[in-house]
């Protein structure tokens, strides 16, 4: 359902899935799609819910709070508070997880907006080496003068 667009029917039936499935990997599937449920209907107080009751030692909770801190971050730059997102993706940005990358562009570009050129290069510096070789590596360096 999640998959074929129906997030509100999925919701339904991964909350029951959740609530029935206590431990195992059985469980942390549960878990990772209702937050990715609740994620992709915007619902960020019911994400940011979700995940506080959620076990932070799991091995998938820096996943899910690094996606919980984009999300709110993104919400926040959709508001113009630019600052509060800022405070967001740098928070984001102290976790491990798949999607430092995608924090640091996002700090980059909001510190940027901001007009502070040292948080925004330091972003970008963090940026080239956690991801050296990726596609964007090259426009980092040009914006950096490297």
């Amino acid at each position: 359902m999640l998959q074929n667009g129906k997030t509100e029917e999925a919701i339904s039936h991964l909350e029951k899935a959740n609530a029935q499935f206590r431990s195992g990997d059985t469980a942390q599937l549960a878990k990772f799609y209702l937050f990715e449920a609740y994620r992709q209907t915007g619902k960020v107080g019911t994400e940011k819910t979700f995940l506080e009751k959620t076990d932070r030692i799991t091995k998938d909770s820096g996943y899910l709070l690094q996606a919980l801190l984009l999300s709110q971050g993104r919400n926040a730059e959709k508001q113009n508070d630019l600052q509060a997102a800022r405070k967001d993706y740098e928070e984001a940005t102290m976790l491990e997880g798949p999607f430092l990358g995608d924090a640091l562009l996002a700090l980059a570009r909001v510190a940027e907006a901001s007009g502070e050129a040292s948080a925004t290069a330091a972003a970008r510096e963090k940026y080239l080496l956690s991801s050296p070789n990726s596609p964007l590596a090259e426009v980092m360096r040009q914006k950096i003068g490297k």
